[in-house]
């Protein structure tokens, strides 16, 4: 380890790596910058999913509660839940996933 000085300014030792470069010079701190940056993104793309599909399950769940009970005669049993369920996964899965890889 070598001690680094600059006038006015102490920093302590920058750890010299295999390569001879000291960890400043390396490609690290760019990298772990960029996995931040990229977590982020993606995190901020799931949660826009999850509000956007949480908001479009309630819309449609309060339209197949509008309908006359004719509607359900025809329907089987669970499926309006699952149709739910799997319309409002979909679109999360767009927003989540599809936009933020784009």
């Amino acid at each position: 380890m070598t001690l680094l000085k600059m006038p006015g300014i102490s920093l302590f030792s920058v750890r010299q790596l295999p390569c001879g470069r000291s960890l400043t010079q390396s490609k690290f701190p760019k990298g772990v910058g960029m996995f931040a940056v990229t977590y982020t993104y993606m995190l901020i793309w799931t949660y826009t999913g999850e509000v956007n599909a949480k908001r479009i399950r309630e819309k449609y769940l309060k339209a197949v509660l509008r309908q006359d009970i004719a509607f359900f005669d025809q329907l089987g049993a669970g499926e309006v839940a699952t149709r739910i369920q799997t319309d409002t996964h979909l679109v999360q899965q767009g927003i989540s996933e599809k936009v933020a890889r784009e």
